[in-house]
């Protein structure tokens, strides 16, 4: 444990608690994801405006935890997970009782905007806690638990779609509602209140993580970037996993979680490979190492969805590869970013979020925008993506945790 937090012990439930929490949104964004043809079909609408509610449930997360993150640095972190869960529990309702899409996608927009304010508190908390390299072990351990909750999440939805769609919003209602008693009741405040908030500290906390440099280059704002077109690729085939398995491989409502959860299978053994491998591999030859085999994955599947008619199961494969190498590259850009921030790990870790999500969100909508009732669009999307991701790579100095943490803080405000 990290010396001066000021607390003698944690609850034993912590990474668990802290997990549900950052779980919430990939829950949420994935458990009606079979539900989409019976929504587009009962408020007479497209798919593809029923896909769009994916995108700003994308924006909704971006912008919670871009405001989210440096309020929690200044007033702590509890607070964010009040207001957060509180806001998510009232637009889940409200989703229940609307019949117009437009409501729908405003309303999955609040939803968002609640649960990310909320959620942005998780990573930091565990930087508040452990130190950077105990933290590093621990963030892969929080994101495979937190994976159990997208992984379910498409069968909960088909199932209880059975009975109304609206219920999945009603249950989600309840699930925030839990996570906020748990987490007010088992997890300490780590984070002391340093006065009222303030908008102009905001912006100086933002730009101090922006002007981060070492040996005048500019680092935390490239793992940022990183890290953004990473989530960016995998981002880009969720928003259209509804089409391409129901619609492109005809699959079933019922056989799409099954698919779906190869993919969390993936993203949850790449998670727990990671914390083993951080023992005897630093982070950062990780990362250079994973970003590769994403481009590799997807210049294949580019390469097979241009050339030849694809095959579900060596679409499943290779996308289950893609998704992998992805939970490497999030851990390892992670765990890099908040070694060089000690005061300002909830306005790294803001940025961090915003940017993935906005990202996901911009390429959601061009691959939707190109759209041809093909593959190509979306997996070159995916491909311009994975593209930049290296180009970023390519331009960090290679450096280990150890030795970024040893480095002067700048974050001090």
């Amino acid at each position: 444990m990290k010396a001066g937090t000021g607390m003698s012990s944690t609850s034993p439930y912590l990474l668990l608690i802290i997990s549900a929490l950052i779980g919430i949104g990939p829950f949420t964004m994935e458990a009606y994801l079979p539900a989409i043809p019976t929504i587009a079909t009962e408020l007479g609408v497209s798919i593809v405006q029923v896909n769009l509610s994916i995108s700003t449930f994308l924006l909704g997360l971006a912008f919670g935890q871009l405001i989210g993150g440096p309020i929690s640095d200044q007033t702590g972190r509890k607070n964010n997970v009040v207001i957060g869960l509180s806001l998510f529990s009232l637009s889940s309702i409200g989703i229940m009782f609307t019949h117009d899409i437009h409501h729908i996608q405003l309303l999955r927009f609040f939803q968002a905007l609640g649960g990310g304010y909320a959620a942005v508190v998780g990573m930091p908390t565990v930087r508040d806690i452990y130190e950077p390299e105990v933290a590093a072990r621990k963030m892969p351990l929080v994101s495979s638990v937190m994976l159990i909750a997208p992984m379910v999440a498409p069968i909960f939805g088909a199932i209880v779609m059975q009975w109304d769609w609206r219920a999945i919003f009603g249950c989600l209602a309840v699930l925030a509602l839990s996570v906020l008693v748990s987490y007010g009741y088992q997890v300490p405040e780590t984070r002391q209140q340093t006065g009222p908030v303030s908008l102009k500290r905001i912006f100086w906390q933002y730009l101090a993580v922006f002007r981060h440099r070492v040996d005048g280059r500019h680092i935390g704002i490239r793992y940022i970037f990183l890290s953004a077109f990473s989530s960016g690729v995998f981002l880009t085939f969720l928003t259209n996993a509804a089409w391409t398995y129901l619609d492109y491989f005809h699959v079933s409502e019922f056989q799409f979680p099954l698919f779906f959860l190869v993919h969390t299978v993936a993203f949850l053994l790449a998670n727990l490979v990671v914390s083993r491998v951080l023992e005897f591999v630093d982070a950062f030859r990780m990362l250079r190492f994973a970003i590769v085999a994403q481009l590799l994955s997807v210049t294949l599947l580019l390469a097979l969805a241009w050339f030849t008619d694809i095959g579900l199961y060596t679409y499943v494969v290779i996308v289950g590869l893609v998704v992998a190498s992805g939970a490497l590259i999030s851990n390892g850009a992670m765990a890099m970013l908040f070694t060089y921030f000690h005061q300002l790990t909830g306005s790294a870790s803001s940025l961090m979020a915003f940017f993935r999500f906005i990202t996901g969100a911009a390429l959601g909508m061009l691959s939707g925008l190109l759209f041809d009732h093909t593959l190509i669009p979306i997996v070159g999307t995916m491909l311009a993506s994975s593209l930049a991701c290296f180009c970023l790579a390519r331009s960090l100095p290679a450096t280990t945790l150890r030795d970024a943490a040893a480095l002067p803080r700048q974050d001090g405000l």
